[in-house]
């Protein structure tokens, strides 16, 4: 699987240490972050496409440089027959949300499903009360394709969840006109000795995800 740089995001496949990290264990005790969580932070890493998600700290604190692991994200639900998949995302490290790199991520991600994995459809459900995730649909252009009324129980009650999705052809006219296709995400060259990504490998239907701002399921 290939690594992938944006502007400020360098993605990078998960790996077993950085999900044994300190920073990993906080995210799953955190109910901020976990507010949309149902089944636990990515906990199953071989079966789907799955980043870490590192941005390059300027602040005092992080002044050598270094890239901090800020969260993961994924392509999940991938159907060869069907050429779609879903996605999953979540921003763990909290003093890094509103900053839109839950978007920067995910153009990166909607890039490698349409051109390198060839998919039709890049779909996710999210429950109605979680805008930030609503938002950042609507910012990559998905259209919220259907309802599914009560099909969630959180904080006590039962919530619709929403579904939205994007074609590839929808995708590839929105970034011509927006000037960023063949730029937004660039794959790290010298990785390309690593042999091209892996087969999909299908996995079970999911319809909850994160939140670019209060984190999320997985």
């Amino acid at each position: 699987m290939m690594i992938y740089r944006t502007k400020r995001l360098r993605l990078e496949p998960l790996t077993k240490g950085l999900m044994e990290s300190p920073n990993y264990k906080l995210w799953t005790y955190d109910p901020d972050v976990t507010k949309y969580n149902t089944q636990g932070l990515f906990s199953h890493p071989l079966d789907e496409t799955i980043w870490a998600i590192t941005v390059k700290c300027v602040d005092e604190a992080d002044w050598r440089g270094y890239d901090t692991y800020i969260g993961n994200v994924s392509l999940d639900s991938i159907n060869e027959i069907n050429r779609s998949a879903g996605f999953t995302i979540v921003i763990g490290a909290k003093k890094h949300w509103g900053k839109g790199y839950g978007l920067e991520a995910l153009t990166a991600v909607f890039d490698y499903g349409f051109n390198t994995l060839n998919l039709n459809r890049i779909w996710t459900g999210t429950a109605a009360t979680n805008m930030g995730m609503r938002r950042i649909a609507e910012k990559l252009g998905m259209t919220r394709e259907g309802v599914f009324r009560e099909a969630t129980y959180l904080n006590g009650r039962y919530i619709d969840v929403i579904e939205y999705g994007i074609l590839k052809g929808e995708w590839e006219h929105r970034q011509l006109i927006e000037g960023r296709k063949g730029r937004q995400s660039q794959p790290d060259l010298p990785l390309k000795k690593e042999g091209p990504p892996p087969k999909p490998i299908p996995s079970p239907v999911r319809m909850i995800k994160e939140d670019d701002t209060s984190g999320g399921r997985k």
